[in-house]
């Protein structure tokens, strides 16, 4: 490890040891990062698997620290194809990729807005005006991109050590002109850690991957495209198939799915009442702004709100799904979420 990468180490049940810089460090202190904290990896799934619990907060230090373990490999083969200050930022965007997520965080981002727009109207504005659906809520990546580039305690940190946000938003998103896509590919960082972390917290033996023998066989060719040599071919056709059967037992299960519904429907059932952010707009000035409104914008978000409304005798369709979600989160009462939101189908 470089001894700029020992300012500070961190102690992981995944990766060990994970070391890092005075930047990352500033950053990681920062009061938007530890936001991260309150984001739960999974979502619900922690209701079937009860040790998911693990947030975003360390899901993103764990990231950082196989790029770095990636970076290391690819200079090992060819000590020229990636400068330090390349290093620097790819470290940088690792660490920063899930700083825009929402709260639980996939779920708000997969609700139907579309079809709940004309629920949604503007005063001062014209018939035509209010038939137009308000701007969608931006992807992860995009509020993401917004956070890192225009909140203050970010920007400025990456800007006091020469480094320009825009750049760092742009290693994120793929989109830099120069160095290589390391976190967004059909083989990256971000799946690497992730597939390990969830399988270890769930306890189940599917995402467990053969990490040291993947990143010792990676390869950049010329052409600054993520190879592997073929003698890993069977490590990484079994991530794959860790990668699927992830999704079939945890991802994508019939229960964490369900409350994960349960609560889409009450996102956008508040969504449509005015009671949560009505547009895009909205969430994004919040992200932006040098306010404390966006370092609450995590699962406790939700939960509040869930509480608030689950003895709302006005609102009983919405009351019962709030219940719901509260009276199994509290029990462990398995049969409730399903008959509550029998009664408001």
């Amino acid at each position: 490890m470089r001894e700029e990468y020992r300012h500070k180490i961190i102690i992981d049940p995944v990766h060990g040891d994970i070391g890092l810089s005075k930047l990352e460090t500033e950053l990681i202190d920062t009061p938007t990062f530890q936001r991260l904290r309150g984001i739960k990896q999974l979502g619900f799934a922690y209701m079937v698997y009860p040790n998911a619990r693990h947030s975003r907060f360390e899901h993103s230090l764990g990231v950082m620290h196989m790029m770095s373990r990636v970076l290391d490999s690819f200079r090992s083969k060819d000590e020229r194809c990636l400068s330090d200050d390349d290093c620097r930022k790819l470290r940088l965007a690792a660490l920063l990729h899930d700083i825009g997520h929402y709260p639980y965080s996939h779920l708000m981002e997969k609700i139907d807005w579309d079809s709940a727009g004309k629920y949604i109207s503007r005063k001062g504005q014209t018939q035509a005006a209010e038939a137009a659906a308000p701007k969608k809520y931006p992807k992860h990546a995009e509020l993401g991109e917004l956070v890192i580039t225009q909140r203050k305690d970010i920007k400025e940190k990456l800007k006091d050590e020469g480094i320009d946000p825009k750049e760092i938003a742009a290693l994120i998103t793929g989109q830099h002109e120069s160095i290589p896509n390391i976190l967004s590919a059909s083989l990256d960082v971000d799946r690497l850690d992730y597939l390990a972390r969830d399988a270890l917290n769930t306890g189940l033996p599917y995402g467990k991957i053969d990490l040291n023998y993947i990143v010792n066989n990676l390869e950049l060719t010329d052409e600054k495209e993520i190879v592997v040599r073929a003698k890993a071919r069977n490590s990484i056709e079994h991530m794959l198939m860790a990668r699927y059967f992830m999704f079939n037992t945890v991802y994508m299960h019939k229960t964490v799915f369900a409350f994960e519904e349960v609560v889409r429907r009450i996102v956008r059932t508040l969504w449509e009442k005015g009671k949560i952010y009505k547009s895009g707009e909205q969430i994004e000035q919040m992200a932006i702004s040098d306010s404390e409104e966006f370092l609450t914008f995590h699962d406790g978000y939700l939960d509040k709100l869930i509480d608030d409304y689950a003895d709302n005798k006005r609102e009983t369709k919405l009351a019962a799904l709030c219940k719901a979600i509260k009276l199994v989160s509290v029990k462990i009462n398995w049969r409730a979420v399903f008959g509550y939101v029998t009664l408001c189908l």
